[in-house]
């Protein structure tokens, strides 16, 4: 058993196999399934839930690699891109699943009617399944935090910020418009709402640091003192 996980390294990494199955099958689900007119020429790489998508794959392949190598170095990569991941899926199943309930015109293009939604088996494995696997991973099955230095998380949020910025601009050519409704405003007002996100990303790895030490204290605390 590698010393930062509560269980043994062959069932970890069946998890993270599982994990990155189930990530991988909706990857390649939402990446063949058809654009809007507004958003073909920009193409998939557009949206923020494939990038983290992608990001969230990554970061588990490499963490089987590393869980299995016992290498130090690639821990230390891995808990950089599981924090990424971690923190960019928070955003994105908060983002998505607030609009999508309450103000769907928002997230959703005014000419996409709910027959052509994603279905619901996709739609939960890309919106929700990639949070709810890393938090299970970083919260039981690891018993150290990330333990990145605060200035640290927040490079690690404005270079995730600042490269899906320049994804955006790179991909999005007008007339087409921005993969999200909200996203079609002034670039002053674009760049208040990439602002806003940022924030919100470093104080969601703060509370995910803060709430792994209450989790440990409160689930593990007996392992510790026998």
């Amino acid at each position: 058993m590698a010393p930062n996980l509560r269980i043994p390294t062959p069932a970890y990494v069946a998890f993270n196999l599982f994990g990155l199955a189930v990530a991988s099958w909706g990857a390649l689900e939402i990446f063949g399934r058809p654009l809007p007119p507004q958003l073909a020429t920009a193409g998939h790489w557009q949206f923020l839930t494939n990038l983290s998508l992608v990001l969230t794959c990554v970061s588990v392949g490499v963490n089987i690699i590393s869980t299995t190598l016992g290498s130090k170095f690639l821990r230390g990569v891995s808990t950089a891109l599981t924090a990424s991941a971690l923190v960019a899926e928070t955003l994105v199943a908060i983002i998505y699943w607030t609009l999508k309930l309450f103000f769907v015109s928002l997230i959703v293009p005014a000419n996409v009617t709910p027959d052509r939604y994603i279905p619901l088996s996709i739609d939960l494995t890309i919106h929700l399944f990639p949070v709810l696997f890393l938090s299970i991973d970083y919260y039981l099955l690891r018993n150290t935090g990330f333990r990145i230095p605060l200035l640290g998380a927040v490079g690690l949020v404005l270079a995730l910020t600042v490269s899906y910025w320049f994804v955006l601009e790179a991909l999005v050519v007008p007339p087409a418009h921005y993969p999200y409704p909200f996203l079609n405003v002034d670039e002053g007002e674009r760049i208040k709402i990439f602002g806003v996100v940022a924030m919100c990303g470093v104080v969601f790895y703060q509370v995910y640091e803060y709430l792994h030490t209450v989790v440990q204290r409160l689930l593990f605390a007996k392992e510790k003192t026998q």
